[in-house]
């Protein structure tokens, strides 16, 4: 399970209509994105060339590279393959809820339920992304997920749980 961090966004914010990164939103790609790489690698700013020292006599030549025996596939060698060649592998859908009530300054809403990550023992704090707004974002859900939101993890929300399908996204106004 990966739950969006304490920087006020959630990691739908970056995806598109299709649940895609989104390149045109802050943040879509990280610096080691290949995206990212080629386009600073198209800054057009003039970049001057580093000074090359001057080569001295002295210096012992490199020794030739010697040939490698044929390697492992990566997959072989520990590394994950690409995504292109997982053919008829499911990426984890993302899940989001969100809970839409002004608990009071210095409050926190928490999540408890079955899902990826949730329990009914102890609750999971969620990020407050606006004065009344308070959002958490599930990967890897594969079931039925059922919760119930917590002031403070103390305080439960009235009514029955609330239920919602994996790849969703649930918006409700919790009463306490």
């Amino acid at each position: 399970m990966q739950i969006a961090g304490g920087n006020g966004r959630m990691a739908s914010d970056l995806l598109d209509s299709s649940g895609h990164l989104d390149p045109s939103r802050p943040g879509g790609y990280h610096e080691g994105h290949p995206i990212a790489m080629k386009k600073a690698d198209t800054d057009p700013s003039p970049r001057k060339k580093a000074a090359v020292p001057p080569k001295t006599t002295d210096a012992k030549p490199p020794k030739p590279k010697k040939k490698s025996a044929s390697r492992p596939p990566a997959s072989a060698a520990g590394i994950p393959e690409p995504a292109a060649s997982r053919r008829g592998t499911v990426l984890p859908s993302l899940t989001v809820i969100a809970a839409r009530s002004d608990i009071g300054y210095g409050n926190k809403m928490f999540l408890r339920g079955t899902g990826p990550g949730l329990s009914w023992e102890s609750g999971i704090p969620m990020v407050n992304t606006d004065s009344d707004l308070w959002t958490l974002d599930i990967l890897g859900a594969t079931g039925t997920i059922y919760c119930k939101f917590l002031i403070n993890d103390e305080t439960w929300s009235a009514g029955p749980d609330y239920m919602l399908e994996p790849g969703s996204q649930l918006e409700v106004t919790p009463l306490f």
